[in-house]
């Protein structure tokens, strides 16, 4: 894009709430990787020999800077010239999507069955199509024509079969959520809205649910292969451009107590690295002297939030290889625009700069994830080592990733 063209593109795009920012981290697999699968997932070995490269797809989009790229002046220029930029409406994807998470997803089981049912749409009317499964709170729906809603949109379902079974059933325009479309449109999932009167019929489809038992064919969920996903775990984790870390309480104090390092180290591991003196990371840059302020909605013992993310502005003014100081400024923390650009300008001049984003979750019973197997070994061998690791697990608090913005963030200033 050329410098008008994208400034236009922000003016269109960043208005609508749809708007996202992603980082993508592109590395190729190389002979070592395959070479260290072997041992791990060798039934997949030749899947994995066909793979290439993995790609880190990161949201870095903050809500606060979606008016940074509306306050440069709109171009002139056509919308037309953004036009190559557009995506198909319908494209059919080939990529196969394999969840890293082996736990069901599902809440209740599926049962197949094929009848025909009606749906409602406001906009486009009705339409006639056939059901895939069903359970008491969702339906599977193949349709005759493209749906040519979107996801939650709300829809009125008739199961006119079970109607026609039953005339008394209350399976007459049920509201339905929709919650996934497929690529060509010819298939949604729906969810039972939680109105009221859903209730009443939730319980009917429960109770035709028992009574048909052995009638009834449950749909296995597909879970994904162990071997493969702890096999694409080991790929990705060599490659986080992010740097992970744990905080831990203890007796009242906070600390950041592991750090997760790759190597070659990434750029925010080399900027913290330089703000430690270049003898050791640093998380002075984040937290300074606050990281109670910082993080106690995270870390406080009740009702911590679930999820925290912040952006600091950080300058380690740097003279004659030696740090003389850190400023950090969370973006919430400057007076106006113009104080952060100041800031940047001065940061620029004079040491190293960059904007990180801290996202930090809460820890409950980390002590749960250690694996029961390997506890029981260290058991035999040391059991205060053992006591020891499951102490350190037991004051764990909180899990933060911090990734390097920087780049995202002078775009939209403009520097």
């Amino acid at each position: 894009m050329s410098e008008e063209a994208r400034q236009l593109f922000w003016h269109l795009g960043a208005k609508r709430a749809s708007w996202r920012v992603f980082k993508v981290t592109m590395s190729a697999i190389n002979a070592a990787d395959i070479e260290r699968l072997q041992d791990v997932s060798p039934d997949w070995l030749n899947t994995l020999k066909t793979l290439t490269h993995v790609a880190l797809v990161q949201d870095v989009t903050h809500a606060d800077g979606k008016r940074s790229y509306l306050e440069h002046p709109k171009p002139q220029c056509s919308s037309q010239v953004l036009r190559r930029f557009l995506h198909e409406r319908n494209p059919v994807c080939r990529a196969q999507l394999i969840s890293s998470d082996r736990q069901p997803q599902r809440r209740e089981p599926r049962y197949a069955y094929r009848s025909q049912v009606s749906l409602a749409h406001p906009e486009q009317g009705t339409l006639k199509g056939q059901l895939i499964d069903f359970s008491s709170g969702g339906l599977n729906v193949t349709l005759k024509q493209p749906f040519q809603g979107a996801r939650d949109d709300i829809v009125s379902i008739s199961l006119d079969a079970f109607v026609n079974i039953d005339p008394r059933a209350p399976l007459i325009d049920m509201p339905y959520q929709v919650i996934r479309v497929s690529p060509k449109r010819d298939n949604i999932q729906l969810k039972l809205t939680t109105e009221s009167p859903n209730t009443r019929r939730r319980q009917y489809l429960r109770r035709l649910i028992e009574h048909n038992q052995d009638k009834l064919t449950v749909l296995d969920e597909r879970l994904p292969d162990p071997p493969l996903v702890w096999a694409m775990h080991q790929l990705l984790l060599t490659r986080l451009t992010v740097q992970p870390y744990f905080v831990r309480r203890d007796n009242g104090a906070l600390s950041v107590s592991a750090v997760g390092i790759n190597l070659p180290p990434s750029r925010l591991h080399r900027f913290l690295e330089r703000a430690g003196g270049g003898r050791q990371l640093s998380f002075y840059p984040v937290f300074g002297d606050k990281i109670l302020t910082r993080t106690h909605e995270v870390t406080r013992p009740s009702q911590p939030l679930n999820e925290l993310v912040r952006e600091y502005f950080v300058w380690v003014d740097i003279q004659a290889d030696k740090v003389r100081a850190v400023h950090t400024f969370a973006d919430s923390e400057f007076e106006s625009d113009d104080a952060r650009r100041k800031f940047i300008q001065l940061a620029q001049k004079g040491g190293a700069f960059a904007v990180i984003r801290n996202r930090m979750t809460s820890l409950a019973h980390a002590e749960q994830d250690i694996n029961p197997s390997q506890l029981s070994a260290l058991l035999k061998r040391d059991t205060h080592k053992a006591r020891q690791l499951e102490d350190e697990f037991i004051s764990l608090c909180a899990y933060g990733e911090l990734v390097d913005v920087t780049d995202e963030v002078l775009m939209r200033l403009g520097r």
